[in-house]
């Protein structure tokens, strides 16, 4: 599966569980958390030196990305694009 499908199953599972879209119960703040607890679970797991959490935590990370991008009104791509875009524009 390529990423630009993964995205999408990303965004179609969450349109269907309710995580995204008009009926949704998630707000901004609620996805910001959920990333920081991602990021904290990044930390954990290269403290213990686990690989597969890491992996794991850092796919999570994704998808919250993915989800809050959605609930703000942006693509990820959009968003992926422009910070690409920042970053490297100031590097050259």
């Amino acid at each position: 599966m390529n990423i630009k499908q993964l995205i999408e199953n990303v965004r179609s599972s969450a349109l269907k569980n309710g995580e995204i879209g008009l009926a949704a119960a998630c707000t901004g703040k609620s996805r910001i958390n959920n990333l920081c607890a991602s990021v904290d679970d990044i930390v954990d797991a290269f403290d213990d030196m686990d690989v597969e959490d890491e992996v794991n935590a850092i796919g999570e990370c994704a998808l919250e990305l993915i989800l809050l991008s959605e609930v703000l009104g942006h693509s990820f791509e959009e968003c992926l694009l422009s910070a690409y875009e920042h970053y490297y524009k100031k590097q050259n």
